[in-house]
């Protein structure tokens, strides 16, 4: 069981500032609170929930906008999807945030993300049948000036980096269609996905592995890392981390894999 960690409100306010968020910006967050602990003097998860979501709002402002994945990988795993009711399997947070007042949630039946902001409708709504698409959140975020703050997870997690593996192209992972319904209203619609899915041929060589990129980031100076209770509060610009993953990709396409030194080991 988790014991509480001495961060509250006013230090994860900090920490987010100090990462370089600010009023109005547009953030994407993954977050790990089994990693991060427990507030100072709270023992359940719910109340650490809040405590992250009121320091986003004070740090973020009316302004700002607020955006966590809340992925179902629903049509991969032959399952219909309804953004009222299915839950998120990307953690407590995430469930959590979805279900609090003014949050939309997007028709996206495999990497659904839910958003609270002024620019919550404009980035969500009608999003096309594509995943990583030109045209998808990422390719939204990119295009919004968005950031990537990460909060107890470190970077390694960042769904965005499919984006760019499908803008740029990458040898172990393919467009594959997916076919379901999304239910809204108790109504049903048939509809089809496209997700750029890892190579089977591949195996785990397919995997992800952001740790070249991690460095580049470090050494160039467009990584932010603040300690927060037992984790770490990460942020880097989408531009940033686009432009990074595209440089490594056009010298070495399995740059963002496992099987990056399979792939490129050194000659002797």
């Amino acid at each position: 069981m988790n014991t509480p960690c001495d961060y509250d409100i006013r230090s994860t306010v900090r920490a987010l500032r100090k990462a370089g968020v600010k009023k109005g910006d547009v953030i994407f967050s993954h977050v790990g609170m089994g990693l991060l602990g427990r507030p100072q003097g709270e023992l359940i998860a719910e109340t650490a929930a809040s405590v992250l979501n009121r320091a986003f709002s004070e740090v973020l402002g009316e302004e700002g906008t607020l955006i966590v994945p809340t992925y179902t990988y629903s049509f991969c795993n032959g399952k219909d999807y309804n953004p009222q009711v299915t839950p998120s399997t990307v953690g407590h947070f995430t469930e959590w945030f979805r279900t609090r007042p003014g949050v939309l949630r997007s028709r996206e039946p495999i990497f659904s993300v839910a958003a609270r902001g002024t620019r919550a409708r404009e980035l969500l709504g009608a999003l096309p049948p594509d995943s990583f698409g030109e045209d998808s959140i990422y390719g939204r975020l990119l295009r919004a000036g968005g950031l990537l703050c990460n909060i107890g997870l470190g970077f390694q997690y960042a769904t965005f980096v499919h984006f760019v593996e499908q803008t740029v192209g990458v040898p172990y992972r393919y467009k594959k269609e997916f076919r379901g319904n999304v239910i809204e209203d108790g109504e049903s619609t048939p509809e089809k996905v496209t997700y750029y899915v890892r190579s089977e041929e591949a195996g785990d060589d397919s995997l992800p592995d952001l740790s070249r990129l991690e460095d580049a980031a470090r050494r160039t100076r467009v990584l932010t890392e603040v300690p927060l209770g037992r984790g770490v509060v990460t942020a880097i610009s989408c531009r940033d981390f686009f432009n990074l993953a595209e440089a490594g990709i056009k010298k070495h396409p399995w740059y963002l894999a496992r099987g990056f030194d399979t792939h490129f080991a050194p000659q002797v």
